[in-house]
């Protein structure tokens, strides 16, 4: 309770980041009070749309392990980062692996309530798609097939498509699901003749 409490006020919000594992020590053995650090951390996810200004004007500064935690961070703020999107969603892009995963998880679960979705971050969903790291495809394809038919494109498609034959379960899971979802004639029928072929061959998902 405490926590949250410190977050309704500007200097509570002070007390906040310098307890979070926004300034984590550099050194592995100058751990510090990782629960204080929890507690922190849970704290600025509950001021919400307070503590924006401060966490998006350390992202871009930040080294990728930052990026990661203050990603963190805007994904379970969740709708109430909305206005963080701009900022974050280039990330996805980031040369560094654990950023994009980060990232992508983010806009799935900040834009889950919208009604439409920005073109770019489409586009960091269909890149993710195609990305060499499974955990980044596969954040994608889940982030999909909750958004549904706000995230639809021929992109988007052509990628689950091809994801129907990854060889990550999760992501050809998912890739399933999410085509499901796109309320889209084609995407709904690339889905269920992938099903149907699976049920006559073991090799197809297997």
């Amino acid at each position: 309770m405490a926590a949250c409490e410190l977050g309704t006020t500007s200097a509570g919000l002070d007390v906040l980041f310098g307890h979070s594992l926004l300034n984590a020590p550099a050194r592995p053995e100058d751990t510090g009070d990782l629960h204080l650090r929890a507690i922190a951390a849970y704290g600025i996810v509950r001021a919400g749309e307070a503590a924006l200004p401060m966490l998006l004007s350390q992202i871009e500064n930040a080294d990728a392990d930052q990026q990661v935690r203050i990603v963190d961070l805007l994904g379970d703020m969740a709708t109430k980062a909305a206005d963080a999107l701009a900022a974050i969603t280039p990330l996805a892009a980031s040369p560094h692996i654990s950023v994009r995963r980060a990232t992508i998880e983010a806009l799935g679960m900040i834009t889950q309530q919208q009604k439409t979705l920005d073109a770019a971050v489409i586009d960091a969903f269909t890149q993710a798609l195609g990305d060499h790291d499974a955990i980044v495809a596969r954040n994608a394809t889940f982030a999909i097939a909750q958004s549904g038919a706000k995230a639809c494109s021929l992109a988007i498609i052509d990628g689950l498509n091809a994801n129907l034959f990854h060889s990550h379960h999760h992501v050809r899971g998912w890739s399933i699901e999410a085509l499901q979802q796109l309320d889209d004639p084609r995407a709904l029928s690339l889905a269920l003749r992938h099903l149907s072929a699976a049920r006559w061959d073991p090799g197809i998902g297997g």
